[in-house]
This record gives C-alpha cells, structure tokens and sequence, in this order.
C-alpha cells in the first residue's frame, strides 16, 4: 500500500503553520485526480509518495492559497526509469 501525503502552510488564527502536513491518504494510482476538501485556510506546496517506507515520487504544487470548503485536486505522474 502507498501512501500520499501533501506538505504546506496551514492558516491558525490568522497565523501560518509553515510545513504542515495537510492530508494523509491512500494513494489511488499514477495519473488519477486525488481529490482533497479544504477545511481551513491552506496553501499546498509539495507532496510525497511513500511506499514500504521508501520514496516512489514527490515534487511542489502550484496550487494558490485554499479557502475552507475548496478542492484540492493533485495528479501524480510516474516518475521516469533513469
């Protein structure tokens, strides 16, 4: 089983919690839409791929600054043999 994790800043009462982890799921498979619901104000800036605890892939985001309530939406592409 693999695991994806996706790392930013968390907004606390008007405070940033810089490296946050903000979501913890299974991981759906290479090319498919992960799917997370905001439920504070959040930017995500990276994610991680973890499987039998090794890395299978991690990369930055480019996603803008979340509203409670908003999706997050993150595609993870297979990494190239090299």
């Amino acid at each position: 089983m693999s695991t994806l994790i996706v790392m930013g800043d968390l907004e606390q009462a008007g405070d940033p919690l810089e490296g946050t982890q903000l979501w913890r799921i299974d991981f759906l498979g290479w090319d498919v839409v992960h799917r997370f619901l905001t439920e504070m104000r959040c930017v995500p800036r990276r994610y991680i791929l973890l499987a039998d605890g090794q890395i299978l892939a991690a990369g930055r985001t480019d996603a803008p600054h979340l509203a409670p309530g908003e999706t997050f939406r993150l595609s993870v592409s297979e990494p190239e043999a090299g």
